[in-house]
Parts: C-alpha cells; sequence; structure tokens
C-alpha cells in the first residue's frame, strides 16, 4: 500500500521535545507526508491507521515527571510534550466532532487522545541519578563483595517507593483501547561513592566498581515494586521490559536468574490480563477525523 511508503518509517518516532512540531526519528533521511491525511475522508481513513498502526512511538521517562509540575520524583523535566494532561483523560467528543478537554493547557503539542491510537508504545526509562538532578539522592557504594552497602540499598529502594512516575505512565497506558505491544527500556545510571579499595593507579574508581554500583542499583529498582503497578494493565497484547547497559544501549544488562525472572513475572501479568479483553473499541474517540489531522 502506497501510504505505507509515505507516513509509516522504519523507525521508531520519538515524540518531539524541542520545537514541539511533531513526531521526528533519529535517521535524518527519513521524512512522513502528514498532508496526505487531509486529502479526503477515505484516504484519512485509511491512511491514519496504517500510521497508528505501524508507527512505534516512543516516550522516554521525561515525559511523565512533567505531568506532575514542581513535585519531586526521579528526574527534573525541562520540556513537555503534552497539550493536555492525560492524567486527567483523554477528552470528549463535541457535537461538531472535535474533541473538547476541560483542563488547562500545558505548553506541548501531543494531545492525549491522539496518543491513545498508537499501537506499538515504547517507554524509554533512562534515569541518571545524580544528587543535583535526582530529588533525595545520594551516592551510592557497594562493598569488597560487589554487594550495595545495606544502608545505600534500604535508602535507595524506599527513595523509589516514593515516586509515581511509572504509576502515572501506567495511568497513561491505560486509556488506550488495545496495545499490540508495549516495550520498556530500563537504562539506569547512579553516581558511585568513593571506595579506596576500587581505585586505580592514576587514582580513578575502577569501571568494574562503576558496572557493579549501576547493576546493583537495577537490581534494587526491580526487587522494590516499583514496576508492579504495570501488572494492573489489561489491554497489552505483547509486552517486554529490557534493562540496558548504560555504556553500550544496543546490549541488554545480564542479570542473575531472579531478578530476570521479576521481569517476566511482570510481562507475563501485563499480557495475561489481556485474554479475556473484548477488542472492539470506541470509534468515536479512537477512530479519528479530519480534525485530528493537525496535532498528529
Amino acid at each position: 500500500m502506497i501510504y505505507r511508503y509515505l507516513i509509516v518509517l522504519s523507525h521508531f518516532w520519538m515524540l518531539n521535545r524541542f520545537n514541539f512540531s511533531g513526531l521526528w526519528t533519529k535517521n535524518i533521511n527519513d521524512k512522513i507526508y502528514a498532508a496526505v491525511l487531509r486529502t479526503n475522508r477515505q484516504i484519512f481513513s485509511e491512511a491514519s491507521f496504517l500510521l497508528y498502526s505501524e508507527t512505534v512511538a516512543t516516550l522516554r521517562a521525561e515525559d511523565i515527571v512533567c505531568l506532575r509540575p514542581g513535585a519531586k520524583d526521579l528526574i527534573v523535566s525541562k520540556k513537555c510534550i503534552w497539550r493536555h494532561n492525560p492524567l486527567h483523560g483523554i477528552g470528549q467528543r463535541g457535537t461538531a466532532g472535535e474533541i473538547i478537554y476541560d483542563t488547562p493547557e500545558m505548553g506541548g503539542f501531543l494531545e492525549p487522545h491522539v496518543f491513545s491510537r498508537f499501537k506499538h508504545i515504547v517507554l524509554h526509562f533512562f534515569v541518571k541519578f545524580r544528587p543535583r538532578e535526582s530529588f533525595d539522592f545520594e551516592p551510592l557504594q557497594v562493598d569488597s563483595q560487589l554487594k550495595l552497602i545495606p544502608d545505600d540499598r534500604v535508602r535507595f529502594r524506599d527513595l523509589l517507593r516514593q515516586r509515581n512516575i511509572i504509576i502515572d505512565f501506567t495511568e497513561i497506558i491505560s486509556r488506550s483501547p488495545t496495545l499490540t505491544s508495549l516495550q520498556i527500556d530500563l537504562e539506569i545510571s547512579v553516581w558511585a561513592a568513593f571506595n579506596e579499595n576500587f581505585v586505580t593507579a592514576d587514582g580513578r574508581l575502577t569501571d568494574a566498581y562503576y558496572d557493579a554500583v549501576d547493576t546493583r542499583a537495577v537490581e534494587v529498582f526491580i526487587e522494590s515494586g516499583v514496576l508492579d503497578p504495570l501488572r494492573e494493565l489489561s489491554n497489552v497484547d505483547e509486552a517486554s521490559i529490557d534493562v540496558l547497559r548504560t555504556e553500550d544501549t544496543l546490549k541488554i544488562l545480564k542479570l542473575e536468574p531472579k531478578y530476570q525472572n521479576t521481569l517476566l513475572d511482570v510481562e507475563f501479568a501485563i499480557t495475561c490480563e489481556n485474554s479475556s479483553v473484548s477488542r472492539t473499541e470506541n470509534s468515536q474517540l479512537h477512530g479519528g477525523n479530519e480534525s485530528d489531522v493537525e496535532k498528529v
């Protein structure tokens, strides 16, 4: 179908947080021709189906944090991609077919009802824990056996449990009718406290020490239960959760079996809940019409 060459990319689309112009891809040679959607109702219906069913839309952690301005979370968000807050719903259709929101605008371009139409979603959960960048965070340290200091483990776990980012992400995803796929890429980097037992000849901490601290932080993240809200989702066909290496995001971090099994258990819970969900979608809010094209 010719529409696929005009509006569907082979790469992930990431939601543009710099100029709010819409969607972008890392491949600068890629281009979409969204104007075709405005041709007529038939073309809009046929082409928009491909757009939402085959495009992979990517959210970042800061796209979730920005929904609670002023609240403490794992990171600070400098830009907000949303025009209206998706935590308050996906709007109501007016008498003229337009989507109406009763909440104030947030300064971004993306409307929640438009985002809810995408069938493939990726959350790139990349968080750098730094004393100045992450609220209430203090550097972590491992012992001679490369195990996290007990007090550091408890403090970091409690910090994670006090944040809302995964809860809010789950709320946003739950408003979509049915997702074909949900992918979550975890990439966590923490500030390592100085440990004289892991210092090189030139006075620097060894790479093995940094790797150990990051890995232990990931393990605490997994065992803290922060991902548990995702288990409540009932509208996802396929789910995957991967932990990426901070120094090479093309590689998956190798975890101990008990942590990997926890991730697999969350994945299973997400997709298992959808086995009895009706595939009937609300065409009034998710079928789309020409008035929504400029918000794509």
